[in-house]
């Protein structure tokens, strides 16, 4: 059984995960229960992470990865990742302009935009490692963005893939941990 918040392994009826201090639920499934295998579910019990809710907009994905500052074990939906990325585009796009106004446009970047990208770095880099841990690679695949042309191409695959199906030695599936107890 895994912590859906850290992607953990936890003691089976724990409370609490011993990993990151999650509150953990337990609910017993039957044997009836059908597709039990596609949501994680393996055995009779259940661990979800209980106040835990998918963000709904854009702001709040993008704050769910910066909350994870530099956080780089478990798995990141595809979904999580772009999000960020669009959100740190559109950030990136506004800091731009206020550095135009305030430096004249002499210099670029400008010294807001060099603070925002020491700031996000690490819960880019983090949401990253996640996203290709989702993905089933491990996150020194990262570097494959150093090899000329073929390497950004690659990377864009790997960012593209859905989801490994089930459980890998990085977590659950992140797709069902958001979904409530049946």
């Amino acid at each position: 059984m895994f912590c859906p918040n850290c992607g953990q392994s936890v003691v089976p009826n724990a409370k609490f995960c011993q990993s990151c201090g999650a509150k953990l639920a337990v609910d017993v499934m039957g044997d009836q229960d059908i597709g039990s295998r596609e949501r994680g579910v393996y055995g009779s019990v259940r661990a979800s992470h209980t106040s835990a809710r998918e963000p709904r907009n854009i702001v709040d994905w993008y704050l769910s990865v910066l909350k994870k500052y530099a956080f780089f074990r478990g798995r990141a939906r595809r979904k999580e990742y772009w999000m960020f990325c669009l959100a740190n585009l559109i950030v990136g796009f506004i800091i731009d302009f206020v550095d135009v106004l305030i430096t004249g446009g002499y210099d670029w970047p400008g010294p807001i935009m060099l603070l925002y990208s020491l700031f996000v770095f690490l819960p880019g880099l983090g949401v990253t490692i996640r996203r290709l841990h989702d993905v089933n690679r491990s996150g020194w695949w990262i570097f494959i963005t150093f090899l000329p042309f073929i390497g950004p191409i690659l990377f864009l695959v790997f960012m593209l893939q859905d989801s490994y199906p089930g459980d890998n030695k990085y977590g659950p599936n992140p797709k069902f941990a958001y979904r409530p107890l049946v």
